[in-house]
């Protein structure tokens, strides 16, 4: 069975993403403020300067809050943090149930490229000056990965597709989301465009070479 948008089976209606409460929220910018703060404290005054005290320090926390959302300084300047499997699950798990599977992939990549550009911008900047710390983003790829996978193929099983073959196509299509996100990071950087023109070159590049 071929996974396109022709021939996928399609079910109707659509996904409705849960409802964010105000804890929720809060939540996520307190950890959004901390993520910024780490990532313009290693630009301003270098990587072996900056502290898990100054980063709390200057996010307007406690260090003991600051342990709620990141385990370690490194963690905070990548924005990794004890949830992030899960939110990059559910990012899939939210698209229209009825999308095609690479669409879903597709769009969850430029929704994550573009959810905060000046962040992005800030963290691309941390990880050209600092390409150590890619370290820390390769030990999390496997949980992530695996994680898509898994809410990937369940929503492939939804639209009728054979459980292994919807295993199958997971797998290739969230590998292929790690080499959309960083091709359209390297390229955004190396051609100074920004992510969306960047992406949309290495899909074009993508289906010229299929």
């Amino acid at each position: 069975m071929t996974d396109s948008p022709v021939t996928e089976p399609r079910s109707a209606g659509r996904s409705a993403p849960p409802r964010e409460g105000l804890r929720e929220r809060k939540k996520r910018r307190t950890r959004n403020e901390i993520h910024v703060a780490a990532l313009e404290m290693v630009l301003d005054d270098g990587l072996e300067n900056v502290t898990v005290e100054r980063i709390a320090e200057r996010a307007g926390i406690s260090p003991r809050t600051f342990f709620n959302y990141f385990p370690t300084k490194e963690a905070a300047i990548l924005g990794i943090g004890p949830d992030s499997v899960e939110r990059y699950a559910d990012a899939f798990l939210a698209r229209p149930v009825d999308e095609h599977a690479w669409e879903s992939v597709v769009e969850s990549v430029r929704e994550s490229l573009n959810r905060d550009p000046e962040r992005h911008e800030l963290r691309r900047a941390v990880l050209f000056r600092y390409p150590e710390l890619m370290r820390g983003l390769l030990t999390v790829f496997h949980d992530l990965r695996d994680a898509g996978t898994d809410a990937l193929a369940r929503r492939m099983e939804t639209q009728g597709i054979e459980p292994g073959e919807a295993r199958r196509l997971a797998i290739v299509y969230i590998n292929l989301s790690s080499t959309l996100l960083l091709s359209s990071a390297q390229l955004a950087h190396h051609e100074q465009i920004s992510s969306d023109e960047a992406l949309d070159k290495v899909l074009t590049i993508i289906a010229m070479t299929g």
